[in-house]
């Protein structure tokens, strides 16, 4: 049985000579190539990989829109995890009830939204920007070729 990932196809997609060169996402003042996306939602699978994120895993995204958040999800996709974009208008109890009844292994979660989650408890909290830990650190460390999931 063939299993279609549309992170694979949008990537292959970035990947040919005549496309790679031009613009696949814009994002404020930031202009990425589809090149440029290719080797970021690689590193950002490659850096979910090396966080213990595999084929399956749930992980919830709360952060501002950006070129990360857009390889963050790709990235998830590529790995055969399951990306969870939360909403930042929910109140504090939905989201605790989100990350519960999602069982996620993972939040990545930006600061501009922290207060308003609140405590959450045991779950594994990944910020996502701002410390040598963060995704963003994570994912500029990270190597941008594909690694197997």
């Amino acid at each position: 049985m063939t299993v279609f990932n549309a992170a694979v196809e949008i990537l292959r997609r970035g990947r040919t000579p005549e496309i790679s060169a031009r613009t696949a996402l814009v994002c404020g003042e930031q202009r990425l190539t589809y090149d440029e996306l290719v080797r970021l939602v690689n590193r950002a699978a490659n850096a979910f990989g090396a966080a213990g994120i595999g084929r399956g895993a749930r992980v919830a995204l709360l952060f501002d829109e950006s070129p990360l958040y857009v390889a963050a999800l790709l990235g998830l996709m590529l790995r055969g995890a399951v990306a969870i974009p939360l909403n930042p208008r929910l109140r504090r109890e939905d989201y605790a009830f989100v990350l519960g009844d999602a069982q996620t292994a993972l939040f990545v979660l930006g600061d501009a939204y922290r207060e308003v989650v609140g405590d959450l408890g045991n779950a594994a909290v990944l910020a996502a920007n701002g410390s040598p830990e963060s995704l963003e650190a994570r994912v500029a460390g990270a190597p941008d070729r594909a690694q197997p999931a």
